[in-house]
């Protein structure tokens, strides 16, 4: 499984009651840009779903690939039962279920690859703009030369491009 990296902060202040506060505070260092023009899709999912899209959004690659596979899958289940301290539980075809809502919707799109599916950057993306828009591009090109679909990556019906 995937290790976070975590930068740090050192507190030192006075609380309200005049007690001194000192400690380190961990932050993760990598972090996804969700874009609001997503917020239409999102508001379709429930708790699941949008957990599993957020945890895949942090998996995804420097190119917004994941493989889905019996690792990723394990790692989401194990991922719930820690944050929940096990009070919600995940099977591998439920995640599989909500992976399926989101190809649906759109978040994440099929590649021609088996198993190996693309985080929509339209919607969420790790790194710079001008990256984003190269990525953007890429997608859209590669799948028109492979004939797959790029309505989900384009803002007006593909029949009025031109």
């Amino acid at each position: 499984m995937r290790k976070l990296k975590y930068s740090t902060v050192n507190i030192d202040a006075v609380g309200p009651d005049g007690k001194r506060i000192a400690r380190t505070v961990l932050f993760v260092q990598s972090g996804v840009t969700y874009y609001h023009n997503a917020q239409h899709l999102l508001l379709e999912l429930e708790r699941g779903q949008r957990a599993l899209y957020d945890f895949l959004c942090e998996w995804m690659d420097a190119t917004n690939t994941f493989v889905f596979d019996e690792e990723l899958k394990a790692a989401f289940i194990a991922f719930v039962s820690t944050v929940t301290s096990a009070k919600r539980a995940y099977s591998k075809g439920t995640a599989a279920q909500h992976l399926g809502l989101l190809v649906d919707l759109g978040l994440v799109l099929r590649t021609d690859k088996l198993n190996f599916y693309c985080v929509n950057p339209k919607y969420a993306y790790k790194g710079s703009e001008i990256q984003r828009k190269a990525l953007l591009k890429k997608l859209i090109e590669r799948r028109v030369s492979s004939s797959l679909s790029i309505d989900k990556l384009v803002d007006v019906p593909v029949d009025q491009l031109s």
